[in-house]
């Protein structure tokens, strides 16, 4: 927050920042995934691995919400394995981060890294989605 002297009067201007930064997608690690098997199958893992991480990044919510940071820990070392198979290496990259708060106890820092893990996954599927349904 910034101060404004306005004629003797002090305002308080607000900065809102924006959370832009770019996803790294490993191409690569997708395609292969997807050269395993056949189209129909490709195209059905690929849809099961999405939906299997959004069901995830909700049960971490919930599992945050509630404090469990036992099971949140078994679900962020699922989430890690589930996103760089499907070359999602930012949002692999920001579930170690909250592996690392959960180790660390460190609760101010977890619930920052686990906002930025919503907007990251969101984004992440998304992204992932458009670029499959370019392919078709």
């Amino acid at each position: 927050m910034e101060w404004e002297d306005s004629g003797g009067v002090m305002k308080a201007m607000v900065t809102r920042l924006r959370h832009e930064k770019r996803l790294r997608l490993d191409g690569a690690r997708l395609q292969w995934f997807l050269e395993q098997m056949d189209e129909d199958a490709a195209e059905e893992a690929l849809c099961a691995a999405l939906e299997g991480l959004a069901r995830d990044l909700s049960r971490v919510t919930v599992l945050a919400r509630a404090g469990d940071r036992a099971s949140l820990d078994v679900a962020f070392r699922a989430l890690v394995p589930a996103a760089d198979r499907v070359g999602m290496c930012t949002l692999a990259r920001v579930a170690r981060d909250a592996l690392h708060c959960i180790s660390i106890d460190d609760s101010v820092a977890q619930a920052a890294v686990l906002a930025r893990l919503a907007r990251v996954g969101e984004r992440s599927v998304a992204e992932v989605w458009d670029l499959r349904d370019m392919s078709v």
